[in-house]
């Protein structure tokens, strides 16, 4: 699975960079439902801050770590943010989300398929 900018197709996320739930978790790895309201992924997809694509470490480098906004790299086009100052609250009140965000309508989703001739 990549996720392309939905501008241009460029190739923004792949399957070896790590989508999370709101509470930090894996997408995928919910067993059971917490009690939270905000399991189900959204609109917002979180990605884990020591596992970034290489394109976003470097722009959350060149902003020092603070906050900014995710443009593709090709196009230009807004996909996302982060905000390593105030963050953002769970609506369950009980967790912070991660920094970093892509905004799911902002991206097309492909899947790599890989079929064998016989």
């Amino acid at each position: 699975m990549s996720l392309k900018c939905r501008q241009c197709r460029h190739v923004l996320v792949t399957q070896d960079d790590r989508l999370l739930t709101p509470h930090g978790e894996p997408v995928g790895a919910i067993q059971g439902n917490s009690g939270c309201a905000t399991l189900e992924v959204g609109d917002v997809m979180y990605l884990q801050e020591d596992l970034l694509p290489t394109w976003i470490a470097a722009l959350v480098n060149k902003e020092g770590w603070v906050k900014g906004r995710l443009h593709c790299p090709k196009c230009h086009s807004r996909v996302g943010g982060f905000d390593f100052v105030s963050g953002q609250k769970c609506a369950c009140g009980l967790c912070v989300l991660p920094a970093v965000h892509l905004v799911r309508s902002k991206m097309d989703q492909a899947v790599n398929l890989c079929k064998q001739h016989e």
